[in-house]
């Protein structure tokens, strides 16, 4: 079943994420070293924008909102490093952890039969036609790619362990 394998992958994203992020101090959220855009703040606001993205494909409501989210953590937003450009550590912790249960619970209760169904977005049904589609790449790549820039990130700002 296709909910629960991207349920299931979809957590352990969650576990590396935390791994990764954990000893990073707030204060060095929004640096850009060596020219790497993507940092944890942007990350992980856009990854809690990502998780209600999966909510609307799954017919659900939205939950762990971010004020200005499409324009701070959008497709085709760039980060700065200017801190008050973005939430706190904790609020953007606090909007991914929520917006990351809520969508972990609605793939729990989302049948093979619903991940068959026309994705309900219109905007994206090009890329995404079916739920199912749009899921499997919100939960098993499109978190991956950017777990990958936050490695790249870590290395960058001298953070990588090993």
């Amino acid at each position: 079943m296709l909910s629960s394998n991207a349920a299931q992958f979809f957590s352990m994203q969650r576990d590396m994420l935390k791994g990764f992020l954990e000893d990073v101090p707030a204060d060095r959220w929004t640096e850009q070293p060596a020219g790497v855009r993507n940092h944890p703040a942007w990350t992980l606001g856009h990854l809690a924008s990502s998780n209600n993205f999966i909510l609307a494909m799954l017919g659900k409501e939205g939950a762990g909102e971010i004020p200005d989210a499409q324009a701070k953590y959008g497709n085709g937003s760039l980060p700065t490093d200017n801190p008050s450009d973005y939430l706190s550590k904790d609020e953007l912790w606090a909007a991914y952890d929520k917006s990351f249960e809520a969508a972990s619970a609605a793939l729990a209760e989302t049948t093979d039969e619903q991940m068959a169904n026309e994705n309900p977005v219109e905007s994206v049904r090009e890329f995404f036609p079916t739920v199912g589609f749009g899921v499997a790449y919100m939960t098993m790549a499109h978190q991956m790619d950017h777990l990958g820039q936050l490695r790249a990130w870590k290395r960058a700002a001298g953070l990588a362990k090993g």
